[in-house]
């Protein structure tokens, strides 16, 4: 399968899942659950797609899912496990941080976790923030620091 067969196969849930792990895999419980919210808010707002795995995938939006990005091809072999035909399934083996991280997809899906963002729509590493902050993130003020992560809400 090509990487956008793949893509195709994932599901919403394993989008979200396979995007918290891809930008937050390093970060406690409350910081996989801060990236997605940002996720949720994007998907509540008219700015962005309005599905899960549409603003997930959108270019150059979650640097994992990037093809030049250093976590794609790691990424791209995971997806490749939760799609892959019957063999390679029953084979892959789930760690901990998987299971975790389903279960959180899951209540990111479905509402059970609330925003613990105040609606941040965007958010950058705080090595960025104190170093060198993109454009669209200069002059604004954070709305909170979670884990490696700041988070911001961008208005139009």
């Amino acid at each position: 399968m090509t990487d956008a067969e793949v893509r195709a196969a994932l599901t919403e849930r394993d989008v979200l899942l396979l995007t918290l792990l891809g930008e937050a895999r390093g970060e406690e419980l409350e910081g996989r659950v801060a990236v997605g919210c940002v996720v949720r808010n994007r998907v509540a707002d008219d700015r962005w797609p309005d599905s899960v795995k549409d603003v997930c995938l959108q270019r150059w939006q979650f640097s994992c899912w990037n093809g030049g990005d250093a976590n794609y091809r790691s990424l791209m072999s995971h997806a490749r496990q939760i799609v892959g035909d019957h063999a390679i399934r029953s084979s892959f083996v789930p760690t901990a941080l998987d299971l975790e991280t389903r279960w959180l997809a899951k209540g990111l899906l479905t509402g059970v976790v609330r925003d613990r963002i105040s609606g941040s729509n965007h958010y950058l590493t705080r090595a960025l923030w104190e170093s060198a902050p993109p454009t669209w993130a200069k002059g604004r003020s954070p709305t909170c620091f979670i884990g490696r992560h700041v988070f911001l809400k961008i208005d139009p």
